[in-house]
């Protein structure tokens, strides 16, 4: 008979928790009290809340630089993807909207690190 060990971590230890920032209120209060940071070709919008237990994050292109849905959609699931890398390394919790501003289609290595780089200013 073969049984499973459960392991259950502290609060603390566990992995931080990246959800959709939904809801116009939401947007309203990253828009009106919002912290703004940029890096690169990021801009960053944040506002600390120690109350939640996880970040909730969103992701946007402008259209009137990408006219191409392909285009935009492209980039924001680039966006996604190194905001997933810094998971663990997110040390903060509250909303976030993070603003791709260049005007060409990036790599993801550059756009990670300028992730990495922007988080770590909001952070301080």
């Amino acid at each position: 008979m073969l049984t499973k060990a459960i392991t259950i971590m502290p609060p603390s230890e566990k992995n931080k928790n990246i959800k959709k920032l939904k809801g116009k209120t939401k947007f309203d209060l990253l828009f009106e009290e919002g912290e703004i940071n940029h890096e690169g070709d990021l801009l960053i919008r944040t506002k600390k809340d120690p109350s939640m237990e996880f970040l909730e994050a969103g992701v946007s292109v402008s259209k009137k630089l990408f006219l191409r849905a392909v285009d935009r959609n492209h980039i924001k699931r680039l966006l996604r993807a190194s905001l997933k890398k810094i998971e663990k390394d997110l040390l903060f919790d509250g909303l976030c909207l993070v603003i791709y501003t260049g005007k060409e289609i990036p790599k993801i290595g550059t756009l990670s690190d300028q992730m990495q780089k922007i988080f770590r200013k909001s952070i301080d």
